[in-house]
């Protein structure tokens, strides 16, 4: 196998996991404003109830609800950034399969990766991060 084969064969492969690293993340994300939502109903719930008659428990029932929304909103904001980081990494993984390099290379941004390092838990951004410099030296036609 020639060095060109090999590079864009790893790429794929780094590519892959950046996908199914971010995945997971998102997924993790997703489920963490799940149950701050939830937290934050709960604490509605616990306001609304007319059986609470103490003012710890409205206390602890506005709590839940500020805690829940904003908690929900920071995880809905990583969700959404998260969210760019998995579509970008499949997309440059489906220009890969099409042979596209002009395309997988205007798609390679560091921009991304900067977000994918602060926003997806690290890893994504370091397998996107490798993975440039290798993108970045393809050539349009295997030699």
């Amino acid at each position: 196998m020639e060095t060109q084969e090999r590079d864009i064969v790893k790429v794929g492969r780094y590519l892959l996991a950046a996908v199914i690293s971010s995945l997971v993340v998102t997924a993790v994300w997703a489920v963490l404003a799940l149950v701050s939502y939830a937290t934050s109903i709960e604490g509605y719930i616990m306001l609304s109830s007319p059986s609470t008659g103490s003012s710890s428990a409205g206390f602890i029932g506005a709590f839940l609800v500020i805690m829940g929304l904003v908690r929900g909103i920071v995880f809905t904001f990583l969700l959404v950034a998260s969210t760019i980081v998995s579509r970008r990494a499949i997309k440059m993984r489906r220009l890969l399969k099409r042979w596209d390099f002009e395309g997988l290379k205007k798609n390679n941004s560091l921009g991304i990766i900067i977000v994918a390092l602060i926003f997806t838990l690290v890893i994504p951004g370091v397998i996107l991060l490798l993975v440039r410099s290798r993108i970045r030296d393809l050539h349009s036609t295997i030699t």
